[in-house]
């Protein structure tokens, strides 16, 4: 009988148990050897490697030298010092004049690009290996740059220099990008200043695009985040009248305030709902489409052949009323003996989400509540987009469970969560196929706003439910998405019926870890178990697969005496943690 194996990735494959009280998944597998890339927009290596293999310009690359693709994060010259124009003759900037990634300099539109609008920019740099920086440049191609010709100095202007950084594994820039149209090309330097190494980066930008969601609070005229409706606007012109002080205990809008996706206001005796942040904007401000408002009407009355769950509002006899859980055909106004008796209680002012949890203790669970769904309106998300949702302020600067679901993709990708404060890891939190619907759990922060950003690198729907919520500081401890395993590496998967032992970190020895396990392209049906090493293997398992299946499983698991944990395979395939 013939023996196979299978690739692992922990947070990935078992490729990463992400040594992280919060870990998540790189895309793929990454070598430590290496030192980082440009992730938003994501450079040409990270893109190929990652993102669209199937691109003729990246197949082109794989064929012609692979190991630059597994060396994604390598585009470098180790002695440079600070002379990059006398080191990289024009034509060669892409590659950093190294012949083993020339196939980065191929000249033509074919590259895949990032849609950017000129103004407000944030670009994000992940460093798989941390150095001191002397300084991070950005050069953006002049207006009059043609994408079919050669890349050369002169067709650059700086746009932005960061000066002197501290180590750290990930960065984000803030910019305003300069007034251009068309196809250009964002070129990255890093400088070090803890040696004469220098890293370099062609990013590929599109002007004219719709520009990724910011991750901090929206303009009051900030898109939805959800399809728009196919129904025509209202023909009929607003009231104008003045809005009351009140309406059943809800609160008027004011122009003053504040709203976010989920609150409620009156406005001319009308109920009204906050589809995404807002302010200033009145909710009878005529717009040409229903999408161009931050406000959609109404809270729905009460019916008694609608089935409600925790936290739907409805309004009965002028008064609005929320659900304390599942219920169907029962007023809110039934007489009952006491309050527990009542699926219904009087809403107040404020989300409709569940309200927080006191912050005691470790892990304390919620109704679940639906955060997001993009199928809503029948607009799914745009494959290398990200999505910034609103779990609500309650939440701010903690850590919540969640449910992630991604369904009707249009090609294989991967789903990564975080903080919108925060820059993207280049880790996954989710790996999904052509038309498939698959879901994984995951903790993550939540933003001092109150809010977690999804992306995408393939368009799909997303679902976003929250199950629960970790207090700051208390058992659980949230840290950067870290990928401590990828088989992928070496490509040499992982042996059935073998055990693989993963060193998490010393620090975390004796504790628990949240991480995401993957397996991708395994030869057979088969499961994956993770446990500390220093215990016997549990008769259960962490993670069920198909062949050639990726899948990934968030997986909380207490860490050995060494700071070891360990994934047990019945099948061969690749894992990463």
């Amino acid at each position: 009988m013939k023996t196979v194996g299978a690739r692992i990735r922990i947070g990935a494959f078992v490729a990463a148990v992400s040594a992280m009280l919060f870990v998540g998944v790189l895309p793929t597998g990454a070598s430590v050897e290496a030192h980082g890339s440009s992730t938003n927009p994501p450079s040409r290596y990270y893109t190929c490697r990652f993102l669209e293999p199937e691109n003729p310009n990246c197949a082109a690359a794989w064929s012609s030298n692979s190991q630059a693709l597994y060396d994604w994060n390598e585009v470098n010259i180790g002695d440079v010092n600070g002379q990059h124009r006398a080191r990289i003759p024009d034509g060669q900037l892409c590659s950093a004049g190294r012949s083993k990634y020339a196939a980065f300099d191929v000249a033509n539109s074919e590259w895949p690009a990032t849609d950017v609008s000129s103004g407000p920019f944030t670009m994000t740099y992940t460093a798989t290996a941390p150095h001191a920086t002397a300084y991070f440049k950005l050069y953006l191609t002049n207006f009059d740059y043609n994408p079919d010709q050669p890349l050369a100095w002169d067709d650059l202007s700086l746009v932005y220099d960061s000066g002197s950084i501290a180590r750290q594994s990930s960065y984000a820039f803030n910019m305003n990008l300069p007034e251009r149209s068309g196809r250009h090309i964002l070129y990255l330097v890093w400088q070090r200043s803890d040696s004469p190494e220098a890293f370099y980066a062609c990013n590929d930008v599109n002007f004219g695009g719709t520009q990724t969601p910011p991750t901090t609070a929206p303009p009051t005229t900030a898109p939805p985040t959800t399809a728009p409706p196919t129904t025509a606007p209202p023909t009929t012109a607003p009231p104008t009248t003045a809005p009351p002080t009140t309406t059943s205990g809800v609160s008027a809008w004011s122009s003053y305030e504040t709203y976010v996706a989920g609150d409620v206001v009156s406005y001319d005796g009308v109920l009204y709902e906050a589809k995404w942040w807002t302010r200033s904007f009145a909710p009878d401000t005529p717009v040409i489409n229903p999408w161009d408002t931050p406000w959609k009407s109404g809270v729905s009355a009460w019916s008694s052949y609608e089935t409600y769950v925790a936290g739907d509002v409805v309004s009965y006899n002028g008064v609005l009323f929320e659900a304390k859980w599942w219920t169907r055909s029962f007023a809110p106004d039934t007489p009952v003996v006491n309050s527990w008796d009542t699926p219904w209680k009087q809403f107040s002012f404020g989300s409709t989400a569940a309200p927080a949890p006191s912050l005691v203790g470790a892990f304390t669970p919620i109704a679940p509540t639906r955060a997001v769904d993009t199928r809503d309106n029948d607009r799914p998300q745009a494959a290398r987009s990200t999505l910034a949702v609103d779990v609500g302020a309650q939440y701010a600067n903690q850590s919540v469970s969640v449910n992630l679901t991604v369904t009707k993709a249009v090609g294989r990708g991967f789903a990564t969560l975080y903080a919108c404060d925060q820059p993207r890891p280049a880790t996954s939190s989710l790996n999904y196929q052509p038309n498939q619907s698959i879901a994984n759990g995951v903790i993550t922060k939540v933003s001092a706003t109150g809010t977690v950003c999804v992306y995408l690198n393939r368009q799909a729907h997303v679902v976003l439910d929250v199950f629960g919520v970790f207090p700051t500081n208390e058992a659980f401890t949230p840290i950067a998405p870290t990928r401590v395993v990828d088989t992928r590496d070496n490509d040499r998967p992982q042996a059935a019926g073998s055990t693989l032992v993963v060193d998490v970190g010393a620090q975390y020895a004796n504790q628990s870890v949240s991480v995401n396990l993957t397996v991708p392209g395994a030869v057979g049906r088969g499961y994956a178990t993770l446990y500390a090493c220093d215990q016997p293997r549990p008769a259960t398992s962490s993670l069920n697969y198909q062949p050639n299946q990726s899948i990934a499983n968030g997986v909380i698991t207490k860490v050995s005496a060494t700071g070891t944990v360990c994934v047990y395979l019945n099948r061969s395939g690749s894992c990463g943690a």
